[in-house]
């Protein structure tokens, strides 16, 4: 088993990272860090509360939104 701060590390790491790479490889970066997240929720949406989905939810379309800029800046 890993340790519980592993998967918020990594996830950390890839947006970070792709905040800092500019073009493809920073919205390739973010987008990794999004699918992780995204594979979380799918994991505990049986669980969830419908507030928590619904924050879960925003966070993932905030990072989606951070890609594309990522990917197209002015």
């Amino acid at each position: 088993r890993l340790p519980r701060a592993v998967p918020f590390v990594v996830m950390l790491a890839l947006i970070v990272a792709g905040l800092w790479v500019q073009g493809p490889l920073g919205f390739t970066l973010i987008m990794a860090g999004v699918l992780f997240l995204t594979w979380l929720l799918y994991l505990a949406w049986p669980v969830l509360a419908a507030s928590e989905r619904l924050m879960r939810l925003a966070v993932i379309v905030l990072g989606t939104a951070l890609g594309v800029v990522q990917l197209f800046p002015r």
